[in-house]
C-alpha cells in the first residue's frame, strides 16, 4: 500500500495545511506535554538536562518548565519539532518521557493527516501545495474507492456525534476487519485511517457543527489510533509497499 518514505513526506508536509483553530489546539498538546515533563523531572534530572543543554539557554534558568521555554524561545523546540526533548530525556535516562513525548508526535501527525485527508475529499481550502502530499492523499483516496461499496460511510458516520462516538466507531470497524489474522496489522490501521477522515469530512459537512468541534474529532481519532500505531512501532518501520 503505502511506502514508509511516503508515509513520512505526508507527515512532514501536511504539517502546512492548518487552520488557525487546529494549530491553536496542537499547541494546546503541546504545552501540556511541556508540562507534564516539568512535573516529573526531579533535581538530578534537571541539573542534568541544564548540563546537556548548556550554550542553548540562559544559565540563571534552573526550573525544568524555564528551561524548556528557554529552548522554545531559542528557536530548538517547538510544537513542530520536539526532536531535541527527546534527545535530551534519553541522554539523562528518562526513557519514560521519550516515550510520552513520541506519543505527543504521533498523535499530532496523525491529526494533521486526518484533517487533511478530509479536507482534500471535500475540495476545501488544503493550504498546501506539496506533491508528496497530494499523491499520499490521492492514493487514500483511491484505496477508499475501492473500498466504498464495501462500507457504508453514511451509516457509520450517522453514529457519531460526539468524541464518544467516535472512538466507538473505530472500535467496531476494527472488529469488522480484524478478523482473518491474530494481530493487527499496517493494512488495517491504514484502513482506520482512511475510516475515521471520512467521517470527519461528514462532520465538516454538517451545517450544525463549529468547526472546533470537528477539530475535537480529529484529535479524538488521533488519540484513539496512536495506541495502535503505538504497538504496530512507528511509521518509520512501516514498509508495506
Amino acid at each position: 500500500m503505502l511506502t514508509r518514505l511516503t508515509v513520512l513526506c505526508i507527515l512532514t508536509a501536511a504539517m502546512t495545511s492548518l487552520t488557525r483553530t487546529m494549530t491553536d489546539k496542537l499547541l494546546q498538546d503541546y504545552n501540556s506535554v511541556l508540562l507534564h515533563i516539568s512535573f516529573k523531572l526531579d533535581e538530578d534530572n534537571r541539573k542534568n538536562l541544564l548540563h546537556y543543554c548548556n550554550g542553548l539557554i540562559l544559565k540563571q534558568v534552573t526550573d525544568s518548565i524555564d528551561i524548556l521555554r528557554s529552548l522554545e524561545h531559542n528557536g530548538k523546540i517547538s510544537w513542530e519539532d520536539v526532536n531535541l526533548v527527546k534527545e535530551a530525556m534519553s541522554k539523562i535516562n528518562r526513557f519514560d518521557i521519550v516515550k510520552e513525548v513520541t506519543e505527543y508526535e504521533y498523535k499530532r501527525d496523525l491529526t494533521l493527516l486526518l484533517d487533511y485527508y478530509a479536507r482534500k475529499i471535500l475540495n476545501l481550502d488544503l493550504h498546501c501545495c506539496s506533491v508528496s502530499v497530494k499523491r499520499m492523499v490521492g492514493r487514500l483516496v483511491r484505496l477508499m474507492e475501492v473500498a466504498r461499496d464495501k462500507v457504508d460511510i453514511t451509516s457509520i458516520s450517522l453514529t457519531v456525534e460526539s468524541c464518544k462516538d467516535m472512538r466507538k466507531a473505530l472500535v467496531d470497524f476494527e472488529d469488522d476487519i480484524d478478523c482473518s489474522g491474530l494481530t493487527f496489522s499496517w493494512n488495517e490501521f491504514t484502513m482506520l485511517i482512511v475510516i475515521a477522515g471520512e467521517i470527519i469530512a461528514v462532520a465538516y459537512e454538517n451545517e450544525e457543527l463549529q468547526e472546533s468541534a470537528v477539530i475535537d474529532l480529529c484529535s479524538t481519532a488521533a488519540d484513539e489510533l496512536c495506541s495502535r500505531m503505538t504497538e504496530l512501532g512507528s511509521w518509520v518501520s512501516y514498509v508495506t509497499n
